[in-house]
């Protein structure tokens, strides 16, 4: 009999284990559903094409210099398919918090920071998107750093 019942509690301990591991994976699951699931780069933007956006972004800035080409060619072709969608200032933004640089990065890291934020300033202008001069100006203390270096 107590074999019984210790066999029975093992049970109720994987079955409620089981149960926090997929509360823990529902959680995780609705965290990215929310994330992905509206263009917060745009109201009318589909989440498929938000996601496009900031991942050609994040590769702009990447370390992998071999990729930028093709990144660089991406955006410019995406940004000028899909202007109308996306919202410029939150774009600019998003560009700023994924550029921000700190005091412990070592140089070739901001370097490789300084010239994905360079690109993405030249896919915005390559994309002929229509704005005003002083919308870019946020973006353009990289020059002063390139200039520098």
């Amino acid at each position: 009999m107590s074999t019984l019942l210790a066999l029975d509690s093992k049970m109720g301990r994987k079955v409620s284990m089981d149960f926090e591991e997929s509360k823990e994976k529902e959680k995780a699951e609705a965290a990215l559903k929310k994330k992905y699931s509206k263009g917060d780069l745009g109201a009318n933007m589909a989440p498929d094409v938000n996601y496009t956006v900031k991942r050609l972004v994040r590769g702009l800035i990447s370390d992998n210099h071999t990729v930028k080409r093709g990144f660089f060619l991406a955006s410019v072709q995406v940004l000028g398919r899909f202007k109308e969608a996306i919202d410029f200032q939150s774009y600019i933004d998003f560009i700023l918090e994924e550029t921000k640089t700190s005091e412990g990065m070592k140089n070739p890291e901001i370097h490789s920071i300084q010239m994905g934020r360079m690109m993405c300033i030249s896919a915005i202008v390559e994309s002929q998107w229509n704005l005003p001069n002083y919308s870019l100006l946020s973006l353009i203390d990289v020059l002063v750093y390139i200039h520098d270096s």
